[in-house]
């Protein structure tokens, strides 16, 4: 009978046509099956696509009362059966994993290969049989096929079963049959590989070599996770990766909500250069995105948006849909996801009242469960966009103050900058903040700059004034940074030029003795002149607003005395004349300039 089931798959016969005739005859004479014919039988079913719970539960009773008496194709087969069918029985598992053991060496690469597969694919987990395999198979590893070598190295992942050893010897088996891996070969043991933390660049390396060459016959889920994998381990092949943004670009169509994700994120990743081919690419993925928005769960929306932003690629059509999207997801945003979307759109310059209300209303009660890393890149964003609440800031100090010894100097940085901006000042964190030790060289200039800003704002608007005891000298610490950010954009020296051409002495990129930076400074007045481009702006539907370090600094040179005026990129781009732009200049100083009379724009 089992022959007949099995010539039958072998040909084609739908078998689920007789499957109730099939399991009527058979399920009385299975305990007379030999172990060849349970195999044999669990193979056929599986092959023609059966996936009956109820017979495959009378196979696997079977199968463990004989197993002792199983070989390793008997064994091989059975197991692929049942992780082809979905059908676990935990009994019959360990019962052939100790069969196994017994006799692994007698296991082919083939068995080898199906039956780690198997176990992996039903989730079984058995060290000791995993051992025992990896103890196996260098001595056999010359005779693995590509196929084989991919499934051992994807199962041996999947099950978290770490064994360098055997990673090890089927890299180098694998970079001598290269040529014989196809695209989902190459695919799963790029992926295998780097999920397991593996080390190995010149195998990386001779993964993309080898994707290169058969590239077209590539579908997008394979392509995806092979640029997934390779970013994953910083494996960075400038010519593969264009030729991947080519591809992609041409077969976007049969790309999926992940597909996309992935392939943008390792784009982001590895921060591929962005050539003609790479943005025309980012732009197609916009494009279908924005079409099929609805398909993409959180995860993959937060992907999207974080790749966008990571390349510095603005897209505002993109950003406003997924705001528009998850304002109407908002409880069901997941709150690991709220900090990668809060990051992206302040990086990315967009504001969204009612996407970032919904999100801090959504991640307030959870922040304990946040790394100190994703709090960090919440605060920035939140505080980029001036989106904190004080109830927000509030539960971050609760949970950051017991735990500041894990968070790194940037995140530190960050945070406390965040809760400067927001006017949020606990003397208790602010203290122990100020108290670290920051003259180490991994603390980035831009860190120092944040924290200097930080004390000055603790300093002028916090109503508690014990802090101005500490002896901590921060700004001898600090001053050396807070002039490595100057540089001078168009749009300030044009203004530098128009105020030369009113007789107005200036001086541009001054650092006042507060250790700030203004634009253009007037010493004798003690006025400030910022000129803010677009970097300085958030931008939503409805116009821009400055952004949240903009209005802090602004803050606190007021607080030190200084009257400040501000020009715009857009008050200054439309201007076509030197008249015009000194009859601007004149509006924004109308009571300060009085004082220095200077020449009128006619003169």
């Amino acid at each position: 009978m089992t022959t007949i089931v099995w010539a039958m798959s072998k040909c084609g016969v739908p078998l689920h046509l007789f499957l109730g005739d099939i399991e009527k005859v058979l399920s009385p004479r299975l305990p007379q099956f030999s172990t060849f014919e349970l195999a044999n039988l669990a193979y056929s079913l599986a092959s023609s696509g059966i996936q009956n719970v109820q017979l495959f539960s009378s196979i696997s009773r079977m199968v463990t009362q004989k197993a002792s008496r199983f070989d390793a194709q008997q064994i091989s087969n059975t197991i692929w059966a049942f992780a082809k069918s979905s059908v676990r029985s935990s009994e019959m598992l360990e019962a052939l994993a100790n069969r196994s053991i017994d006799i692994v060496r007698t296991f082919n690469p083939q068995c080898i290969a199906n039956t780690a597969w198997g176990y992996a694919k039903l989730n079984f987990p058995h060290r000791p049989l995993f051992h025992a395999i990896s103890q196996h198979i260098p001595s056999i590893l010359h005779q693995f096929t590509a196929q084989n070598l991919a499934n051992t190295a994807w199962a041996f992942t999947t099950l978290e079963f770490s064994s360098p050893a055997t990673f090890n010897a089927i890299s180098v088996r694998a970079q001598s049959v290269l040529s014989q891996f196809l695209p989902q070969t190459l695919s799963n043991t790029a992926w295998a590989f780097s999920q397991a933390n593996h080390q190995d660049p010149e195998f990386y390396n001779a993964i993309a070599a080898a994707s290169l060459k058969i590239l077209p016959q590539f579908v997008p889920r394979h392509l995806s996770n092979l640029v997934y994998a390779l970013a994953t381990v910083d494996s960075r092949n400038l010519d593969l990766f264009e030729n991947v943004a080519a591809l992609a670009t041409q077969t976007i169509s049969q790309f999926n909500s992940q597909d996309i994700a992935n392939t943008l994120w390792a784009f982001a990743r590895l921060k591929i250069p962005k050539s003609s081919q790479v943005i025309r690419m980012f732009r197609t993925m916009s494009q279908v995105t924005l079409s099929r928005l609805h398909e993409f769960d959180d995860q993959h929306i937060t992907v999207t948006v974080w790749a966008f932003a990571t390349m510095e690629l603005s897209d505002s059509l993109l950003f406003h849909a997924v705001a528009r999207e998850l304002a109407k997801r908002i409880p069901n945003v997941q709150h690991r996801s709220i900090s990668l979307v809060v990051w992206a759109f302040a990086k990315s310059r967009t504001n969204s009242e009612d996407m970032f209300a919904g999100l801090i209303h959504q991640v307030t009660p959870m922040i304990h469960e946040l790394s100190p890393q994703e709090i960090s890149a919440l605060m920035w964003g939140l505080a980029t966009v001036s989106h904190n609440t004080h109830e927000l800031c509030q539960e971050v100090v609760k949970v950051i103050t017991p735990r500041i010894s894990e968070l790194g100097h940037q995140a530190l940085a960050n945070i406390t900058w965040a809760l400067a901006v927001s006017g949020y000042y606990c003397t208790d964190l602010f203290q122990l903040v100020f108290s670290q030790d920051w003259t180490g060289a991994e603390v980035t200039d831009s860190a120092k700059r944040q924290l200097w800003q930080s004390y000055l704002g603790w300093s002028l608007e916090s109503s508690d004034r014990f802090h101005r005891t500490l002896s901590f000298d921060l700004f001898d610490t600090f001053s050396q940074s807070l002039t490595q950010e100057v540089s001078v954009s168009y749009l300030q020296t044009d203004v530098s030029r128009i105020l030369e051409l009113m007789g107005i002495d200036h001086t541009c990129e001054t650092v006042v003795e507060e250790g700030l930076v203004v634009d253009i400074c007037f010493p004798s007045l003690y006025v400030a002149m910022e000129v803010h481009g677009p970097c300085h702006f958030i931008f939503d539907r409805n116009g821009a607003q400055l952004d949240g370090s903009t209005v802090f600094k602004s803050r606190l040179l007021s607080c030190l005395g200084w009257q400040v005026v501000f020009i715009a990129f857009y008050e200054w781009d439309g201007l076509a004349s030197d008249e015009m732009k000194m009859r601007l200049v004149q509006s924004k100083f109308a009571n300060v300039l009085k004082q220095t009379s200077p020449p009128t724009a006619e003169s």
